[in-house]
């Protein structure tokens, strides 16, 4: 499926799921209506920040715009005999978007490693409030 597409598909699933989720019985009971939606994934290494996205128009989403997640994907782990405590995989220090990936040791350093990580963006806009009928009545108007 090509990125254009993929967009179109995906801004449609989430206006439906916000329709249904809200329970919207008029067109301007809708304050916002996602106009594009662009996904990124990748891998960063502990330390890194999570990229932005950019849109089809070339700009670059801001981080009030996007969520993302982090999950582990690779940590060294020393042949040394020291005890595993533990591993956290999280974002946020020093910078919301930074990466941390960390093996804690028992009576050893810790080791680092990388995440793997997925951003999206959801662009929106005030919908405009182009009639105050009800869908039915709208509907009703076409049969």
């Amino acid at each position: 499926m090509s990125r254009p597409v993929l967009v179109v598909v995906v801004s449609a699933v989430l206006l439906l799921a916000l329709l249904v989720l809200t329970g919207s019985n008029h067109l301007s009971d809708r304050v916002f209506v996602p106009t594009e939606v662009v996904v990124l994934t990748g891998v960063a290494a502990h330390g890194e920040m999570i990229p932005l996205p950019t849109y089809a128009d070339d700009t670059l989403a801001t981080e009030d715009e996007c969520q993302w997640t982090v999950g582990v994907n690779t940590v060294y782990y020393p042949n040394s005999g020291a005890l595993f405590k533990g591993i956290t995989c999280t974002t946020g220090d020093p910078h919301p978007r930074s990466v941390s990936v960390v093996l804690a040791m028992q009576m050893s350093s810790d080791h680092y490693g990388s995440a793997n990580y997925m951003i999206i963006a959801t662009r929106t806009e005030p919908a405009s409030s182009v009639s105050e009928r009800s869908w039915g009545e709208v509907k009703a108007g076409y049969r």
